[in-house]
């Protein structure tokens, strides 16, 4: 068997394209041109490949030659045919492509892809672009999906049988047949008794992982290989997080080359096997460098705190894991936020704010964030420029009880109270007790992954006060509740935007042993604010 992969990087010609190949230890990769190209490049390739014992394991020939629509089915089947021909020429492994759908989206679900008629189209189909071209040295494979055909063994011999072409093969790709829970849990047993019935057959494999989440309806996600440097975002809704616009934009100002993000999905208080899947992932995928956490920053460190080669001492006494990096002690847990909590409150709470105003913070919250921002206030460097009264509020008893712990352990003079709210007016009545000029904070994560505000509308925010959402998207409930009494009470409000900055940075600088310097900070700032309009 041999192993590879996609050559993601710049390279000029055949032999760059090896040379890639070979620093990143591969002995199979995909074809990297398609039949557009002059018989002079495609004989330079394959020359290369052969002279390097470089398997090229497929053309890709992707598209619907099972579409409705006529045209889109006739311009399909004859690229595949090209393709064919390519991989031909080329001397690939296989030429491989799915069998289509009946539906708008080429490889998406259809009512009709699991028929007999639609089992026809498919083996008229396949005949069609393998007869035109009739190859000697590769064949024509099908890659297996979850709600078209071939979506197990058996189908997958029935198609074979009823093809009737020597030069079909089989394109493995278990993932992609992963389509209930009881193939799930039973995958290994799935994949053991497909190679026992079709491996004599198959020529190409596609190798991934893929967790199934706690949502309904059942809802898998693929953890594929990374194929260049690549950082996770572990959270509920990354794809709506301006990171993912932004992270490529940072790269060239902070030296990352081809680097990228991911992100990964995880219901609010998952299961740990969930957690401990993607922790172990990332530890044994050679090009996963890392990730942020946020959200599950606590429930991953107890799901799977015993996968970390290292902790921080953050991480430690807070309980929580914010930043996943990879050192050549193994992997390391770190708990970044105090550290950039700290430096967005810097950004907007002015000089002596505490020692001039003797103001109080309350917290509503008790999870990474909130630990984070008392963690920070009440180091002993700050002397007595400290909140005079710490009041935090939580839905749950649990996180109550331990950010009460963590800090009565780090400033046992302090005052501080703790107070279970389960609904929004509880809530309402802690805020009418805090007295002028104090921090008040939402940490609950409300207004952002979860729509709504841990106040009511009724909420009386003390005067003079500075209001700190953490969030700088979704509905921003609370921070318009701040607003709409903001002259009223003489109220400063800040977001989370610059919070978010600082968080990033913090935990690329981690992830990929970076260094984040004021001017690097400054340069990514403007950028941001650019996109953020």
């Amino acid at each position: 068997m041999r192993l590879g992969g996609y050559v993601k990087r710049d390279y000029n010609g055949a032999d760059e394209w090896i040379a890639a190949a070979q620093e990143l230890g591969y002995r199979a990769v995909p074809c990297p041109i398609d039949h557009r190209a002059d018989e002079a490049v495609i004989r330079a390739f394959a020359d290369a490949a052969r002279a390097h014992d470089i398997a090229i394991s497929e053309v890709g020939a992707w598209g619907n030659p099972i579409s409705q629509d006529e045209h889109t089915r006739k311009q399909a089947i004859l690229f595949a045919q090209k393709q064919l021909e390519l991989a031909e020429k080329i001397e690939a492994r296989v030429c491989v492509n799915i069998t289509g759908s009946r539906g708008e989206q080429w490889d998406g679900p259809h009512p009709d892809n699991l028929t007999d008629d639609t089992f026809a189209l498919i083996v008229d189909s396949v005949r069609e672009i393998i007869d035109a071209v009739k190859p000697r040295r590769t064949f024509y494979a099908l890659e297996m999906m979850p709600w078209a055909y071939p979506d197990s063994a058996d189908s997958y011999l029935k198609l074979i049988e009823a093809i009737d072409r020597p030069q079909l093969a089989v394109h493995f790709d278990p993932v992609n047949i992963i389509n209930s829970p009881e193939k799930f849990y039973r995958n290994g047993e799935i994949i053991r008794d497909f190679i026992r019935r079709l491996g004599g057959k198959i020529r190409n494999c596609h190798a991934k992982d893929i967790i199934l989440h706690g949502k309904l309806t059942v809802h898998l996600n693929q953890l594929m290989s990374a194929q260049q440097p690549t950082m996770y975002f572990i959270g509920v809704t990354t794809g709506q997080s301006s990171i993912m616009k932004l992270f490529p934009l940072w790269a060239p100002v902070l030296g990352l080359g081809d680097a990228v993000i991911k992100g990964i999905d995880i219901e609010i208080h998952a299961d740990p096997d969930k957690y401990r899947q993607v922790v172990e992932f990332i530890k044994h995928d050679k090009l996963s460098l890392g990730a942020l956490v946020t959200t599950h920053k606590i429930d991953l460190y107890h799901a799977a705190r015993d996968l970390f080669d290292r902790l921080d001492p953050y991480a430690e006494l807070f309980g929580e894991l914010s930043c996943i990096s990879k050192r050549e002690d193994g992997l390391v847990g770190h708990a970044k936020d105090p550290i950039t909590s700290g430096l967005a409150m810097e950004a907007f709470i002015p000089q002596d704010w505490w020692r001039n105003h003797k103001g109080e913070l309350f917290i509503m919250g008790a999870g990474g964030s909130a630990i984070a921002i008392c963690s920070y206030l009440l180091q002993e460097r700050h002397g007595d420029n400290i909140p005079s009264r710490i009041v935090v509020t939580n839905r749950s008893e649990p996180r109550l009880r331990e950010i009460e712990r963590i800090v009565r352990t780090l400033r046992p003079d302090v005052r501080a109270e703790f107070h279970l709210t389960p609904e929004a007016g509880d809530n309402d009545r802690v805020l009418q007790g805090i007295a002028p000029h104090s921090l008040i904070v939402n940490a609950t994560g409300l207004g952002k992954d979860r729509p709504g505000s841990p106040l009511t509308d009724d909420a009386v925010f003390p005067e003079n006060s500075l209001v700190w959402e953490l969030n700088y998207r979704g509905d921003l409930k609370f921070m318009k509740q701040a607003q709409a009494v903001q002259q009223q009470r003489k109220l400063y409000i800040e977001d989370g935007w610059v919070y978010f900055l600082h968080g990033w940075t913090q935990v690329i600088a981690e992830v990929f042993d970076v260094e984040i310097t004021p001017e690097r900070f400054e340069q990514i700032e403007k950028l941001s604010n650019s996109i953020r309009g």
